[in-house]
């Protein structure tokens, strides 16, 4: 959000893609497992995929959709 400027998005347009992304990104470890990765190779990622709640503010939260 801190970025949205140099985008030139507006706050509304801005939670419309972090909501979009996140949608996608929480279910990393089904797309993985569902292509076959190993168990192994999966929790070496796994700390390159935070949950949101560790990367956003409570504010952001109650934004997003």
């Amino acid at each position: 959000m801190t970025a949205k400027e140099a985008f030139s998005l507006s706050e509304i347009e801005a939670v419309t893609v972090i909501a979009e992304v996140w949608e996608r990104v929480r279910e990393w470890r089904v797309y993985f497992e569902q292509y076959g990765v190993p168990a192994a190779e999966i929790d070496k990622i796994a700390p390159a995929f935070r949950h949101i709640d560790d990367v956003s503010s409570a504010k952001l939260r109650r934004q997003l959709p």
